[in-house]
């Protein structure tokens, strides 16, 4: 064999040896990769097998601990409504591998004692767990909502205002209340209506006011000229109701006399007087009933015309300049006129009215030094104290009235008794 079939020879023994050395190369990779593949897949299978049996304890424990308890307090603005949509992403994303069933149960043990005692007497008959998740949500936000109307909530938004303490705090209040009013929602019927309520500031508005915010509540979608008309026919049928089933149409009339008539018989020394009284008065001083004789020895039967009591005229003290408080006559007393007197009487009535509860004034007087809020009625006959203020007062002693007080619709008003008091009305 010559040298070139040699080299030949050598040649194809080399490129058959690498050719077995690539083919064993290449057979090595892909064994590599199938036992990679493998090692993946079993990797894959044992990971979703333990996300699949995660222990539910530890994600509500880890919610617990971050999610606080919930109490109802509607005065603070504490309601199911906002506390849920504080904590509801962290307990659908972070919860997301409970189920319903565990995250209605977990936001019922986050419940205060009171609350979560309302909600079971609600679900009567049923259990809490009889309950999923979606109608837990929405009777709870039901049972523990907002209080306060949708018109009041606007309006405290339009009267909004800063203490000049925080403007931050300022600010989330003014989103929140914002928020709350549901402004953007509102029409421009709504918004008319509003604004027409807020103008009725007058106390003598009250019952205006409120018979107008439920007609808002109970039609979101009326106008203000139908408001204005429902309320006209309110006002009308009131009157006429009035005018049919009200009380008697007499109106028995109140004497009120400055000051005492001064007395001139010098010789009833010890005749008393009566202190005037500032709850309840006693009977009206000008009664027409004669006074009743003194013990003292008297020369006639016969009342006396100047002063109506029993003794001769000559001997009566009456100056014949005394003028009669009854009549405005000269020469004899109140008690001894012949001139028919106005009937006095203790109960007041009040005809045809609607305003029972409107146009209260009141103002601040001072009753044994002490100031006291009262109401202000120029046509009352006596002065009312109520039980609160009585004890404000240190509880003076009181004395019996026969005074027969009663209400404008003519009921009976009971009192305890009368005082008498230092009355002082600025």
């Amino acid at each position: 064999m010559d040298s070139n079939a040699m080299k030949l020879f050598l040649a194809q023994q080399k490129e058959a040896q690498q050719a077995q050395q690539k083919e064993a190369q290449q057979a090595q990779e892909q064994q590599f990769n199938f036992f990679k593949e493998q090692q993946e897949q079993l990797l894959r299978t044992m990971l979703a097998a333990l996300t699949t049996q995660k222990d539910p304890t530890g994600i509500i424990n880890s919610l617990n601990n971050r999610i606080p308890t919930f109490t109802y307090a509607p005065e603070d603005g504490e309601t199911f409504d906002k506390w849920f949509g504080r904590h509801e992403n962290t307990i659908k994303l972070d919860g997301a591998d409970l189920d319903d069933s565990a995250k209605a149960r977990f936001i019922l043990t986050k419940l205060d004692k009171k609350e979560a005692e309302q909600f079971r007497n609600h679900v009567l008959p049923k259990t809490p767990a009889e309950v999923n998740f979606e109608d837990t949500i929405q009777m709870l936000k039901k049972l523990f909502n907002e209080t306060k109307s949708l018109t009041r909530l606007r309006y405290e938004l339009l009267s909004v205002k800063f203490n000049g303490y925080d403007r931050k705090q300022y600010t989330g209040l003014v989103k929140s209340r914002f928020s709350a009013a549901q402004w953007t929602k509102m029409t421009e019927d709504q918004a008319q209506c509003l604004l027409w309520i807020i103008g009725l500031q007058s106390n003598e508005h009250l019952d205006l006011r409120l018979r107008a915010l439920r007609e808002l509540e109970l039609n979101p979608s009326i106008t203000l000229s139908e408001l204005a008309d429902r309320l006209d026919q309110v006002i009308a049928l009131r009157n006429d109701a009035d005018f049919i089933g009200g009380p008697p149409t007499a109106v028995h009339a109140v004497n009120k006399h400055a000051k005492r008539q001064q007395r001139y018989d010098k010789g009833r020394r010890h005749e008393s007087t009566k202190a005037p009284t500032a709850t309840i008065p006693s009977q009206s001083t000008s009664s027409s009933t004669p006074s009743t004789p003194s013990s003292s020895t008297t020369s006639s039967s016969h009342p006396c015309s100047k002063c109506c009591r029993i003794h001769g005229r000559q001997k009566c003290r009456v100056s014949k300049y005394t003028v009669c408080r009854n009549c405005n006559k000269a020469g004899h007393l109140a008690r001894a006129c012949k001139q028919k007197k106005a009937h006095v009487s203790n109960a007041i009535f009040i005809a045809h009215t609607s305003a029972a509860k409107h146009n209260r004034i009141y103002t601040t007087v001072h009753i044994n030094g002490k100031p006291i809020k009262m109401q202000l009625d120029t046509g009352a006959e006596a002065t009312l104290l109520n039980v609160k203020d009585w004890e404000r007062l240190n509880r003076p002693k009181l004395s019996p009235s026969s005074a027969n007080l009663r209400t404008t619709t003519n009921a009976q008003i009971k009192v305890r008794g009368q005082l008498n008091c230092k009355f002082v009305l600025n």
